[in-house]
This record gives C-alpha cells, structure tokens and sequence, in this order.
C-alpha cells in the first residue's frame, strides 16, 4: 500500500522596521509557515493570534531587560 505524499506547504514572512527616535529601533518579524492550498484563512488568523500572544511576552521581558540596560545595571 502506498502513501499519499506529503502535502505541499509554504511559508510566509513579513519584517518591518521602524525608528522609534533618539538612536532606537525596533524591528518585527512574522512568518507563518506549513501552508498548503487546504489551510483556510480562519486557520491563518488562529497562528497570527498564537504570534501575537508570543509576540506581547517577547515585547514584555524586551522592555525590562532595556529598561535594566538603561539604569546600568547589566
């Protein structure tokens, strides 16, 4: 018996940076991977919402490590 092949999948990315003043940047980076002609947009904006859960706890401890770089404490 033989089986099916895999199912064909891509990925998708998106970078933006922006100058946030006075010598700072910040910069974002989303990709959405595994992909196929089956995934529905409902699915895709489930794995956006999982990103940006993961992206606000980033954001979270990014903050008071620059915050503890700022006052010299590193």
């Amino acid at each position: 018996m033989a089986s099916d092949p895999p199912a064909l999948s891509t990925a998708v990315s998106l970078d933006y940076k922006m100058n946030l003043g006075n010598y700072e940047s910040a910069s974002v980076f989303l990709s959405l991977s595994g992909i196929t002609s089956e995934t529905t947009p409902e699915e895709m904006e489930e794995m956006l919402s999982q990103q940006k859960i993961a992206f606000n706890l980033l954001r979270k401890q990014m903050q008071k490590r620059a915050a503890t770089v700022r006052a010299d404490d590193y």
